[in-house]
């Protein structure tokens, strides 16, 4: 039979889930960015089911660093510099207790929220600068599973985009899907591969009642310029080539609908005022306006978007970099790549070690893996002939053999 037609995703902002005075603090702040929630309505076409989700869209802020002064011989040298709306300056502890002590609990209390009833919206939380070090991971996700009261938890993150280890992992962040693996669009992650790997995406494929293919992505497309600067446009340009790319890789998969969420760097208002005038190139959007605050003015960043599919000219690869997830009950699986009619394709669960090259640079077992006979300390495998040094490069999620992290990129 033929392709499912396309179908343009409604959205519409529902509330803000942290008034800003809490979030923006001065003493205790939460983050540069509010906590949004969007509905998403996924239309019915010729007959077919729709759909209805709920998504979270936070930019969670890494950790702070401010204070410091550009490098000599660098275009930044005399300047203060600052990598967060905040200026906030925090050692890996203040960091590590501002994500569980106040990060944690407002996307708790959003999921604790939905009840499970099947006639209400699915539930995806999409997170940026969402940390990169696999203990933090583990530990995030124990105590919002404990907290929402809701076992059946899954985070996904993409691969870092910064080098180093040690302190370093501690500024290290990604982006992150967090879903429940009992709902019944059948989620799975999927990460854009080659040319769309752009804005970090990371990709959560929905399986509608009928059938038809939806993907999700979270994306923090890298810092251009600021709505007045001289680069503007260019960032404006950058924003709408990267929902291009994410959008032909979607639809090369199949995807009759595409939902973005998260840090475009640009108000999206801008960036849809650039689309062109083609039926299907047509953004369905929503914001907050003022979402973040950088040097004490509040900027308008964030977005949720929908777009239809397009029916690719020519296939193009699917997911081949490696992502991990958590499920209830099992150990961590990898996706690797694409199997029969772009059905990601598992890998039975590991037990190697955390030095050998072969491992997922990202192990964060469940509880049961922590159990589980032959598990070392922490739930992860033992070593067995391994020096401290590659054992703790592997508990730093960069086992040898892999592709270690890339350059911060940070406004």
């Amino acid at each position: 039979g033929g392709a499912a037609a396309p179908a343009l995703p409604a959205v519409r902002a529902k509330a803000l889930l942290l008034e800003e005075g809490r979030v923006f603090a001065k003493s205790g702040p939460v983050s540069d960015h509010l906590p949004q929630s969007y509905e998403v309505d996924i239309p019915v076409a010729g007959g077919a089911a729709g759909a209805k989700l709920e998504v979270l869209l936070w930019n969670v802020m890494c950790r702070g660093r401010a204070g410091r002064a550009g490098r000599a011989g660098t275009a930044l040298a005399g300047q203060v510099l600052t990598n967060n709306g905040l200026d906030l300056d925090e050692t890996p502890e203040m960091y590590t207790q501002r994500m569980i002590d106040r990060v944690l609990p407002v996307v708790a209390g959003w999921f604790n929220a939905a009840s499970k009833s099947e006639a209400l919206p699915s539930r995806f939380a999409s997170l940026q600068e969402f940390p990169a070090l696999p203990l933090l991971q583990d530990e995030f996700l124990h105590e919002l599973r404990r907290m929402a009261g809701r076992p059946g938890l899954a985070l996904a993150v993409s691969p870092s985009g910064m080098k180093g280890s040690g302190e370093s992992s501690v500024l290290a962040y990604c982006n992150a899907w967090i879903w429940d693996v009992g709902d019944a669009l059948q989620p799975s992650p999927i990460l854009p591969e080659g040319q769309h790997a752009v804005a970090g995406a990371l990709g959560l494929r929905l399986r509608l009642l009928d059938g038809r293919l939806v993907v999700l992505l979270s994306v923090h497309v890298p810092f251009v310029d600021k709505a007045a600067g001289p680069r503007h446009a260019e960032a404006v340009r950058s924003v709408r080539s990267a929902l291009q790319s994410l959008r032909s890789w979607s639809s090369s998969l199949g995807a009759v609908a595409v939902v973005l969420a998260g840090d475009l760097n640009a108000d999206v208002r801008a960036v849809a005022a650039t689309g062109g005038v083609a039926a299907d190139d047509v953004l369905a959007f929503d914001c907050f306006e003022g979402s973040a605050t950088f040097g004490g003015k509040r900027i308008t960043v964030d977005a949720c978007i929908g777009r239809c599919g397009c029916r690719p000219r020519r296939p193009t690869p699917g997911c081949q970099r490696p992502i991990l997830w958590a499920r209830p009950g099992g150990l961590l699986e990898r996706v690797l790549g694409s199997g029969a009619a772009g059905r990601p394709a598992r890998v039975a669960p590991q037990r190697r070690g955390l030095g050998d090259p072969r491992s997922p640079p990202l192990c964060r077992p469940t509880p049961a893996a922590a159990a589980a006979p032959g598990a070392g300390r922490g739930g992860r495998p033992r070593r067995r002939g391994r020096g401290r040094a590659e054992a703790e490069e592997g508990a730093a999620g960069q086992p040898a053999g892999r592709a270690r992290c890339r350059n911060e990129r940070k406004r």
